[in-house]
């Protein structure tokens, strides 16, 4: 139980045990023995806490053998290690049944699904400004051993400007998708005027581009102030496209 929690909205995170993590190793030994990778059914929840409420979290484990899924990750046909996988049931209203994993060194990774059926699988970097990207497959209850991803090489690249009292706070910058996929990052230095934040794998489509800066201040008086949402548009084969904001003038 967690207690005297400030109002806002949190993520929990349920690790698999020793013996889940067991389990799964077995079904993603390569035909020499040696485990490719540790895979395991990574859960998560997201609550919103308002002022003097609760909220109550239950993890469900799905009865029933694991569905594997495996794949791998590029960009411009070269392996990406390093890169966090996430693959949840299409048309899921929250990320609760998601499961998440990492490439090996060779772009290559292994999940264990809860179930057969229709699955969003999307992967980025496991820190940075990476904006998750990925393709729906749908996957038999016997599995699926080649949902593979195909990284874009194309950028959005936002230019800040802080003038007033956004010289006072750290600046936040999100690219969005949409409400589920997103990148986000901020500066960590105050008083700085000009940033430039590079949102990287982002493949054509159109985009909001949400930016402010928060006052630092107690757990209580914090306050972030946010500019007016900007829409960009990234057409296919397009390398980058930049947008201007200018933070501070509220």
């Amino acid at each position: 139980m967690l207690e005297e929690l400030p109002p806002g909205q949190y993520t929990l995170w349920l690790m698999p045990s020793p013996a889940e993590l067991e389990r799964n190793r077995a079904a993603w030994e390569t035909e020499s023995g040696t485990p490719r990778l540790e895979p395991g059914p990574t859960r998560q929840a997201i609550v919103s806490l308002a002022e003097g409420g609760e909220a109550h979290v239950v993890f469900g484990v799905p009865p029933g053998a694991a569905v594997p899924l495996a794949g791998s990750v590029r960009r411009a046909g070269k392996p990406l290690g390093g890169m966090s996988v996430c693959a949840f049931p299409s048309g899921a209203p929250d990320d609760r049944e998601a499961v998440y994993g990492t490439t090996d060194g060779s772009g290559r990774f292994g999940l264990s699904l809860p179930r057969a059926g229709s699955y969003r699988v999307v992967a980025g970097a496991l820190l940075g400004r990476n904006l998750p990207e990925g393709r729906t497959f749908e996957v038999p209850e016997a599995g699926l051993r080649n949902a593979d991803l195909d990284l874009s090489t194309s950028m959005v690249r936002v230019h800040v400007t802080a003038t007033g009292r956004a010289l006072t706070g750290f600046v936040q910058v999100r690219l969005q998708r949409n409400e589920r996929e997103q990148a986000h990052a901020a500066n960590e230095v105050l008083g700085r005027r000009e940033t430039e934040f590079e949102f990287e794998n982002v493949g054509p489509g159109t985009y909001k581009v949400l930016a402010g800066y928060w006052i630092p201040g107690t757990a209580d008086n914090s306050q972030f102030v946010e500019a007016p949402a900007i829409t960009v548009d990234l057409a296919l084969g397009q390398e980058q496209a930049e947008v201007r904001v200018t933070l501070g003038n509220e």
